[in-house]
């Protein structure tokens, strides 16, 4: 049996190997992407030089997302949220499809601001946006509350109808929300286990 503590200095050697290996991955991209930057396609290019068993576009979002040296890794600030917010507003606008061009905003962002910003940061912070205001419509506003649906169904009456024997034939609710009795009787099996259903 392997003691804990030898388990965890294995997966750390693993997990170092790994890094070393994405390291080393990386430098040789960084490498070729200076050395094909001006060409077109570079991506298609490294793939083929590297030759890792990496296909061209996994090698673009490597780039793109992490090893670009003019990538701007902060939390966005302030003005570039509202930048975002009004560039996706007015790109809407114009353009009525579902699709927003990110790279277009991405590059225009970099211009202002001088930030060069991934397209997951920029996508993710506009995309919980929206989320978020989602949520904010689907809550019930302060005059909703007084009439919330767990109060639709308070009970109105109860009526009971008995046998010879005591037990009860039938017991019949009725609930403020819609008026439709609901109907609790004896099962054909056993007399004194009730059963549930609803009669118009």
């Amino acid at each position: 049996m392997v003691e804990p503590k030898k388990k965890q200095q294995k997966k750390l050697q693993t997990k170092k190997i790994k890094t070393e290996k994405i390291e080393l991955f990386d430098d040789e991209i960084i490498s070729a992407m200076n050395e094909y930057k001006n060409e077109p396609n570079p991506y298609i290019k490294i793939s083929k030089k590297i030759n890792k068993g990496f296909t061209s576009k996994q090698i673009r979002q490597r780039w793109i997302s992490q090893l670009d040296p003019r990538l701007c890794h902060n939390e966005l600030d302030e003005d570039e949220r509202s930048y975002i917010n009004e560039w996706v507003k007015e790109y809407r606008n114009q353009n009525p499809s579902d699709k927003i061009c990110w790279t277009k905003l991405i590059l225009k962002m970099d211009k202002k601001f001088g930030k060069l910003r991934t397209e997951n940061r920029v996508k993710n912070f506009w995309y919980l946006k929206k989320r978020q205001e989602r949520r904010r419509r689907q809550l019930p506003s302060k005059d909703d509350a007084s009439s919330s649906p767990q109060d639709n169904n308070i009970l109105k009456s109860v009526s009971f109808c008995s046998q010879d024997n005591n037990i009860p034939k039938s017991v019949s609710f009725c609930f403020q929300d819609n008026n439709v009795p609901t109907t609790i009787s004896p099962s054909p099996q056993d007399n004194n286990i009730p059963t549930v259903s609803l009669s118009p």
